[in-house]
């Protein structure tokens, strides 16, 4: 479900898929609060400094920006100093801020520094600070998505990862609790530097799935391997396998592999004394997790009292799940023990008294026992010395593969096609659902990056005509490729994708979006797609231009300015001002109106350039 090797504990990997039971309806905008675990745990003194306007919301006291404060546990409360000064002591702190924005952070000072926006709370856990930030939920979005993906990732995973890491949240709001750490979903709050995560995020807002009108329980994983799961596979303690899980071969995974070795002999009692058990009892087998996984199932609180010797016996059951994974892997080992003096046990002989056990795991405590990403074992190979097991895939492959929507996203793939194929048979709610507008829409966005270039052409080599500011709003005049073309104030120029946060919803579930000089627009009948080729109406087309159009039942003429176009649905050449082109492509006749194929658009130099965003069914056109 993450980024890199994710590894649950035990009991989070036991955790069962609940039935679906949030309404649709329960997605509304609202906070939600986090505890900050990852990189400030088990501390009493936490070090923070704030940027903008904070008030601590009990006292009303206010804070000043740039200086750092330290809260510390003192007596069951919170103390909040100013240097070596007491400022205030109570059961808790809370911090708000003026406003949610990037203009207002307090940055905490762990093991490593992070910025949140948000109200930070400071609660006495234990012996330590606890700090919780709570957060509007779409804020909250903004922080999971640089926690979960790569930053390399397409915009089009970041997308689909926005509507599942939102779904994900409100299905388990309430059910279990929030943290920032892989328990729940990896939060990592805000930087300027997550400008296209945000991005995905605003582009998205409110967007989740559902199914019959019930939020799903969005799970994800980094990799299954070429494989999907079911839930029940996934967490056997389910008894009905949900349709939108289904276990099928995924052929955009990437299969991420790992391996492991097990090795027969895990401690040697050769040469130790077994009078002096405190010299070598805290020597660890040659794998840690494996044996403390074999003595803790058996063992309980007392298993730091033994002490794994050999693996005798190692197999995979043969039972797979849907999946193709493992569900169970059989071993017998030898072990010794101490007793409660510390003391090796010895037999009669006076030698180490060795114990025999068999053990039965399950998928998910192979998996954690191992140490590997994966229960598709892909290989198990004993040998004389040894175990070597091979698996496949990142995680428990239910749901969403992230390396795989990435694969799908750059093949052109949008958010839709992706969330369909890994959630089969679930709604996006919260889609735009409402026909393409039949009065022009003008594009607009917002800079998401500081001092984000404007460039003459559309090329990162192109010269700079100027820099833009934080949120600084643009008006967009038509897109090619990743460069939308602006207007910034008084400059005119190019500006790459990702550092635009689009104010409009530029995709329409009813076909394909045409995009006309910046201005989303219907033209009066809709695009075809027909042979791998687009067809746009030509009477539209002629309207929004101001070109004249007249045509007969063969024939149709355009006139643009100086230039005059003749041409016919029944034949692949024309005459731009007199002088024959052979086409591309023929002009045809759909909805008893011209439509012209997009390569006649740019042959006969009508609109010279356009750019087909197949992902989100938008085709740009440039005049």
């Amino acid at each position: 479900m993450r980024k890199g090797i994710v590894l649950f504990v035990v009991a989070l990997l036991l955790f069962s898929v609940l039935p679906v039971k949030n309404k649709v309806a329960d997605a509304a905008e609202s906070e939600v609060n986090v505890s900050l675990i990852h990189e400030v745990d088990q501390l009493s003194a936490l070090d923070f400094s704030l940027k903008g306007t904070f008030k601590e919301v009990t006292s009303g006291r206010s804070l000043v920006a740039g200086k750092t404060y330290t809260v510390k546990v003192e007596n069951e409360q919170i103390g909040l100093y100013d240097g070596s000064t007491l400022m205030i002591r109570q059961t808790e702190l809370s911090l708000k801020p003026a406003g949610i924005s990037p203009s207002h952070l307090t940055t905490l000072n762990g093991k490593v520094k992070r910025s949140y926006m948000g109200t930070m709370n400071f609660k006495v856990e234990g012996e330590y600070v606890r700090p919780v930030n709570s957060i509007p939920v779409e804020e909250y979005i903004q922080g999971v998505l640089p926690g979960e993906l790569y930053q390399s990732y397409h915009i089009h995973t970041m997308r689909s990862q926005a509507i599942v890491a939102r779904t994900y949240l409100h299905y388990w709001v309430g059910r279990k609790p929030v943290t920032d750490t892989v328990s729940f979903q990896r939060y990592v709050g805000y930087s300027m530097d997550y400008h296209n995560f945000i991005k995905a995020a605003i582009e998205t807002k409110g967007k989740v799935l559902s199914y019959n009108g019930k939020i799903i329980d969005g799970v994800y994983s980094s990799s299954n391997g070429g494989h999907s799961e079911t839930n029940t596979g996934a967490w056997p303690s389910g008894t009905v396998d949900f349709p939108y899980f289904p276990a099928k071969p995924d052929p955009y995974d990437v299969k991420s592999t790992d391996s492991e070795t097990i090795y027969k002999t895990q401690f040697s009692l050769t040469g130790l004394d077994v009078n002096n058990t405190e010299a070598w009892w805290s020597k660890e087998e040659k794998n840690p997790v494996f044996a403390s996984q074999l003595k803790r199932m058996f063992l309980s609180n007392d298993y730091k009292n033994a002490k794994v010797i050999d693996v005798n016996s190692f197999t995979i059951s043969d039972e797979l799940t849907k999946g193709k994974r493992i569900k169970s892997a059989n071993v017998a080992f030898t072990y010794v023990m101490r007793d409660a003096n510390g003391k090796v046990i010895i037999d009669d002989k006076g030698t180490v008294k060795k114990f025999n056990k068999q053990l039965t795991l399950t998928g998910s405590q192979f998996k954690y026992a191992l140490q590997v990403n994966s229960t598709l074992v892909t290989s198990f190979i004993p040998t004389t010395v040894d175990y070597q097991v091979s698996v496949v895939g990142n995680g428990h492959g239910v749901g969403m593969s992230q390396t795989g929507a990435n694969v799908m996203a750059k093949q052109g793939k949008g958010f839709r096609e992706i969330l369909a194929f890994y959630y089969p048979g679930t709604v996006i709610t919260n889609d735009k659902t409402t026909t393409i507008p039949t009065t022009a829409l003008q594009m607009t966005g917002l800079v998401n990056y500081e001092g984000t270039k404007i460039r003459k052409s559309a090329s990162i080599t192109s010269a700079e005509l100027g820099k833009t500011k934080l949120n600084q709003k643009i008006i967009i005049l038509g897109k090619s490729g990743e460069w939308f073309k602006v207007k910034a104030g008084t400059i005119t120029g190019y500006m790459n994708e990702h550092y635009i946060t689009l104010g409009q919803t530029i995709s329409y579930k009813d076909g394909i979006t045409p995009i006309t000089s910046g201005q989303i627009l219907n033209l009066g009948s809709p695009i075809v797609s027909k042979n791998n080729t687009l067809y746009v109406p030509m009477p539209g087309l002629a309207t929004r231009y101001k070109m004249k159009l007249n045509s007969t039942s063969s024939n149709f003429t355009v006139v643009d300015g100086s230039r005059k176009v003749v041409a016919s649905h029944l034949s692949k050449y024309a005459t731009v001002n007199g002088k024959k082109i052979l086409l591309t492509a023929k002009p045809e006749k759909y909805y008893n109106k011209v439509y012209v194929p997009l390569t006649f658009l740019k042959q006969t130099g009508l609109v010279p350039s356009y750019y087909d965003e197949k992902a989100e069914q938008v085709l740009w056109l440039n005049k």
